[in-house]
This record gives C-alpha cells, sequence and structure tokens, in this order.
C-alpha cells in the first residue's frame, strides 16, 4: 500500500469528527464543508459488484484490496441526487463465492505472527488482504439461524431496509466532492402504517426512522458524509455506522467504508449495489444473534440456552479484529470480527419520518462478551 492510502486510512477518525462539526441545515439546504446541497430525492435501479482498487506496497510485497483514490478534479456546478433502497442485503459468504470486502487492517495476513490481534484460530487473508470474516460466520450459524433470508423476506415485503441518498454529484464517473448518507428505514408504508410489497420504482417514498435525526440537522440521518466518486465507484469513509436493516436486526461498524457502484446505462445515473465494510465488535454481534429466532420460527436465541450457547462458541471462536484501529498490532486478543455488508440497489425515493419501536425479543438480555476485556 501506497503511503498517500495508509495516511489517508489513519487519519480518518480526526477526518470525520471535524467532517460532522461542520455539519449545519440552513433553509432546507445542507452546508457540509462549503458544499451546499439542497435536501431532495432521486431514482435508481440494481446490481452489486464494486470492483476495489489495488495498491502495491513496495514494503510487503501485498496489493491490498482498498477503495479507489480521490480523484482530482475540479468541482462543477452541476447537483444531482440519486436515492437507492437496499432490495437485498447478503451477509453470509458461500463456499467457492469469491472474496467481497477491503483490507481493514493494512495488512495481508497469512500466518499467526502477521495477525494485527491475538486470535484463537489463524486468520489467513484471501488474495489482496480482504477481510470479512463474519461472512464465515454468518455461513457457519445459518442452520442455527435464518437471519439473511428473513431479512430479504421483509424487504420483498415492504418491511425495514436500508436507504442511500448521493447528494451534490456532478454526473460524471468522477467527482471530488459529494455527500453521502445511510438512512434506517421502517418500511414501504401505505397511510395506516402497514408495509406493501414494493416494485423499486423512483417514485416509491418509503418511510424514515425519526430515530436517526437531530434538531441541528434535521432533513439529514446522523450518518451523513462526505465522500467522492472515482471512476464511477461512490466512496465514503465513516467513523462508525448503525445498519438499522430490519426491527431486529443491525450491525453496528467502526472504521467503516462504503463503496457503491454507479450505472450510467439509463437515462440518468443510478447506483447498482455495493459493500459496506468495517469492524463489528464482538459484543454487539452476540447481542444481535441473541435477539435472532431459530431456522422453525421458534423462539429467539436469548431464550434458547443451547441454540444461542453453540452460536456464541462459533462467534467467539472466530474474531479476527480490533474494534478500535488504535488498538491493532498492540497484542491484544481480537475483540471483533471483520465484516463486508453487500446490498443490491433498487430504486426509491425519500419519505416521510415516522416513529418506531424496535422489536426487541429480549429487551432484558443482559449485554454478553466472548472475554473478560468486554471483546
Amino acid at each position: 500500500m501506497g503511503p498517500g492510502i495508509r495516511s489517508r486510512l489513519l487519519g480518518l477518525p480526526l477526518a470525520l469528527l471535524a467532517t460532522s462539526a461542520a455539519l449545519l441545515a440552513i433553509d432546507g439546504c445542507t452546508i457540509i464543508n462549503g458544499l451546499v446541497v439542497p435536501v431532495e430525492a432521486g431514482p435508481t435501479p440494481a446490481a452489486t459488484t464494486t470492483t476495489p482498487d489495488a495498491a502495491q506496497d513496495s514494503g510487503d510485497g501485498c496489493n491490498h484490496t482498498m477503495p479507489p483514490e480521490r480523484p482530482t478534479v475540479p468541482d462543477t456546478p452541476e447537483q444531482q441526487t440519486i436515492v437507492i433502497v437496499a432490495k437485498q442485503i447478503l451477509l453470509a459468504t458461500p463456499a467457492g463465492a469469491e472474496p467481497v470486502g477491503y483490507d481493514l487492517d493494512e495488512i495481508c495476513t497469512t500466518n499467526k505472527p502477521t495477525e494485527t490481534c491475538l486470535s484463537d484460530k489463524p486468520h489467513n487473508d484471501p488474495a489482496g488482504g480482504i477481510d470479512n470474516n463474519a461472512g464465515d460466520l454468518f455461513t457457519q450459524v445459518k442452520s442455527r439461524t435464518d437471519v439473511e433470508q428473513r431479512i430479504n423476506d421483509g424487504i420483498a415485503l415492504g418491511k425495514g431496509s436500508l436507504l442511500i441518498r448521493l447528494s451534490g454529484y456532478n454526473g460524471t464517473p468522477d467527482d471530488a466532492n459529494v455527500v453521502v448518507s445511510i438512512y434506517a428505514s421502517p418500511g414501504l408504508l401505505d397511510y395506516g402504517g402497514q408495509p406493501q410489497p414494493p416494485s423499486f420504482v423512483a417514485t416509491e417514498a418509503w418511510s424514515l426512522d425519526d430515530g436517526q435525526f437531530t434538531a441541528i440537522t434535521p432533513d439529514l440521518p446522523v450518518t451523513t458524509t462526505t465522500g467522492y466518486v472515482a471512476g464511477g465507484v461512490v466512496v465514503a469513509f465513516l467513523a462508525s455506522v448503525n445498519l438499522s436493516v430490519s426491527s431486529s436486526f443491525g450491525i453496528k461498524l467502526k472504521s467503516a467504508v462504503l463503496t457503491a457502484d454507479l450505472d450510467f446505462t439509463g437515462p440518468k445515473p443510478t447506483m447498482s449495489g455495493g459493500i459496506i465494510a468495517g469492524r463489528w465488535a464482538a459484543s454487539d454481534l452476540l447481542r444481535v444473534v441473541a435477539q435472532q429466532r431459530t431456522t422453525d420460527g421458534g423462539k429467539a436465541l436469548c431464550m434458547d440456552p443451547i441454540n444461542y450457547g453453540i452460536a456464541k462458541a462459533v462467534v467467539c471462536a472466530d474474531l479476527d479484529i480490533m474494534a478500535d484501529r488504535i488498538a491493532d498490532r498492540s497484542g491484544l486478543a481480537c475483540n471483533a470480527t471483520s465484516a463486508s455488508v453487500r446490498f443490491v440497489g433498487g430504486a426509491a425515493s425519500l419519505g416521510a419520518k415516522r416513529k418506531t419501536v424496535a422489536d426487541d425479543p429480549c429487551p432484558t438480555f443482559p449485554s454478553d462478551s466472548c472475554r473478560p476485556d468486554g471483546g
């Protein structure tokens, strides 16, 4: 990896804090680091590939799989907006499937000495140092809980999903400054608040979870940041992101990166799909596992000690990264799993805000961890 990529990744947390501090809403427009973006909605269809960028690191001889670099192009006055909904979310990595994700810990792990934290078993990265251990974990626990299938069945019925909005975009394959927002949606709801199956057309207005907005930025979700477009790929870095994809399933990632492929084949550019990759703390992952139901539609695992214990053993025996980037190479035990959440985009628009109540089958379930240090 070249020094430019390394320094950009290490400087992300401070840069993102500065970005969030500069976020203001004024008269229906948003000003982010001097970029004025009207609050509006737009279109989009589907597919998910996101081709990563491989940069040679002269230090270790490994082609680290990284997002494309920010292009050096001038800003233009044209400002387009694209909105998509995740019409399919993919968590598991089937046997023999092509690895998906990015090198999150900046090293191509090939044996124990090259790991960035202490793990119970060795984790050899696929080509490019891609870190996506959660893909393997979800494949392993599929026999206990069919969470991926239920999420996608829910989306097909118009229940909860994610929306992604690209704004301040010049409409070309390269734009050095854009704004990216990730919204949690309770679903495509009718006037009575009931979900309706989507056709994934731009006129369908998906509702927005009211809890993700603040008084300071009432028109933008808390997960909003600046980014760029390089070679037709949207790139945005996020200090943290909570992907609430259903009323009982959310993925909390730290030091995350979103990439989305742009499709220019239609009358307007669209986002066809992409990846949100980051570090998922074991304590947060176990909480989500506990909320899931067994594959036969039975009780939640938090009320099923045997199946929860089996799922927990799988998770805790297979952690591969630190939850906080600053703890990499510190000699500590791994306390998180690397994750790449893939999504397929469908056309959508932003709907009205709605107050939601989480469907938590075990609100009193105590916080759990894999190790005494809270990992």
